[in-house]
């Protein structure tokens, strides 16, 4: 059994968070031994970095028996871009690709999971709401500010947010599974 916390980083010129204009800048992913990994794309680019996960991913599936794939958001946005971009490349077939992320694993995205805590609201459940609604560190910047880091080429403030990020994903992970208790502080907020 596997499981992998993952994410990424966009950037886009037009500022919209539209696939087909974001390119990925970081793949980043932690494995079941705590293991992170950061696929910079400033270090090579972006068809390298998609390739080399995708390589990666593909062999967790082949074998582990059950493959969880766990994020925040990542319905929404990290898998669909993630999808866009791999098919852009042409790094595998339409049908291949999502098998692979939508099919074979399981997914479990922190964000849908907060819903029935949340009213079933959508507002409120962003990363920085929510660290300081459970008492969690935040990252060290926020995600609207990863664009313009990445102009300035001050990568090594998007990797401190990304590691911030990761962190955030795996203590947000043990409060849903472990504490019930600071989940229904949720729905009381406001």
């Amino acid at each position: 059994m596997a499981f992998l916390y993952f994410d990424i980083e966009t950037w886009s010129p037009s500022k919209e968070l539209i696939p087909s204009e974001c390119k990925i800048i970081t793949i980043q992913y932690q494995d079941t031994k705590g293991n992170l990994t950061i696929l910079k794309e400033w270090e090579s680019d972006e068809k390298t970095i998609l390739k080399q996960f995708y390589d990666y991913f593909s062999n967790i599936l082949q074998t582990e028996m059950t493959t969880f794939l766990i994020g925040f958001n990542h319905l929404r946005f990290d898998i669909p871009v993630l999808i866009f971009r791999l098919v852009k490349y042409e790094i595998d077939t339409y049908e291949k690709i999502l098998d692979k992320f939508l099919r074979q694993p399981f997914i479990t995205d922190l964000r849908q999971a907060l819903l029935p805590f949340n009213d079933m609201r959508h507002k409120g459940l962003n990363a920085d709401t929510l660290a300081e609604r459970l008492g969690l560190c935040s990252p060290a910047y926020k995600n609207s500010e990863i664009p313009q880091l990445y102009e300035k080429k001050e990568y090594d403030k998007i990797i401190e947010h990304v590691k911030g990020d990761m962190k955030f994903l795996n203590d947000l992970s043990w409060i849903i599974k472990n504490d019930q208790q600071k989940l229904a502080r949720l729905s009381q907020a406001e």
